[in-house]
């Protein structure tokens, strides 16, 4: 009986094995299919494609998307997504509408920052991509200034100052509780594309920390830029896209769950199921080994005293 049961188990056991691999196999396919997933670049001489989400912009959009305009970097592309606005940012904007570098995307209901800013990557054609928020503006040559030190990098930082005028303290993200923006850098399209990076979408404070968060796991080749009085300049306003205030520590659990989550990959999920699976049966297995050789040994012993019996008996 337990001769049979180990033939079926061995059975079982090569065909777990097979269901495993071919298991690992698509996984392993469907994790490259993600990668690869809007990750052929198209063609283009724009180094950099600077995205501006706005929502009911009209007093600073022009200061804002004016920065963008006026950028020393030649190479550039800006792309100004309204999120359906109420009031007449959007008029604002269409009166620059002749610049060959300006987008303008005009969404038909209100979807949020996270998406907006979604959007504009997916119509982004640059090398990399910038993030100007509708009330913040940036040097005039800031990104010229962090093209400078993006060879062979995916991400290069810059620095922002918080506030009004540079008498404000210059902050950099691991200095202020403002970490996981995405304003003061640029970041390589190719590497968002491959790996899908997105910004979140359900909650209207904190999609920088999910983007920064799913960025950085991917192991990016990172460079700081260095102080050479070119910075970002953030501002803070109620009502703003970029509004940090009790909403986003509300959200603070949430965005560590997101980060913790994303860390589970389908692929690594395949592994560690197969490597249970492996381990399983190989427990099993030896079980059923030393069950086996349990019964051969109690049949060994009892064959063994039934020669003995017979043997005093003969005599």
């Amino acid at each position: 009986m337990i001769a049979k049961i180990n033939k079926i188990f061995k059975r079982l056991f090569i065909f777990f094995i097979f269901l495993s691999l071919i298991q690992f196999v698509n996984c392993e396919n469907d994790e490259k299919k993600d990668n690869n997933q809007d990750g052929t670049q198209e063609k283009s001489n724009i180094k950099v494609s600077v995205i501006i989400p706005v929502y009911n912009s009209a007093e600073f959009i022009e200061r804002s998307l004016g920065s963008a305009l006026e950028q020393t970097l030649k190479e550039i592309e800006i792309i100004v997504v309204d999120d359906h606005s109420t009031d007449n940012t959007l008029e604002i904007i269409n009166k620059h509408k002749d610049d060959p570098r300006l987008k303008i995307i005009a969404l038909e209901k209100n979807q949020g920052a996270g998406i907006a800013r979604n959007i504009g990557m997916k119509a982004a054609v640059g090398e990399f991509i910038g993030f100007i928020d509708s009330d913040d503006y940036a040097d005039k040559r800031f990104y010229e200034f962090l093209y400078k030190y993006s060879k062979d990098k995916d991400m290069v930082r810059g620095i922002f100052v918080y506030g009004t005028n540079l008498s404000d303290k210059i902050r950099h993200h691991s200095e202020y509780n403002i970490y996981g923006g995405t304003y003061d850098s640029i970041w390589r399209r190719e590497f968002i594309n491959k790996y899908n990076i997105q910004y979140g979408v359900d909650r209207k404070v904190g999609e920088d920390v999910i983007f920064r968060s799913a960025f950085m796991e991917k192991n990016p080749r990172v460079a700081k830029a260095p102080d050479e009085g070119i910075y970002y300049y953030y501002k803070r306003r109620e009502g703003s896209l970029m509004n940090f205030g009790k909403d986003y520590l509300k959200n603070e659990d949430n965005v560590s769950y997101e980060q913790k989550k994303s860390k589970f990959s389908p692929m690594l999920i395949c592994s560690m199921a197969f490597v249970v699976l492996f381990i399983i049966v190989i427990v099993v297995s030896i079980k059923l080994s030393k069950r086996k050789n349990k019964e051969q040994n109690y049949n060994r012993m009892e064959e063994e005293e039934e020669t003995s019996e017979l043997i005093i008996n003969y005599n």
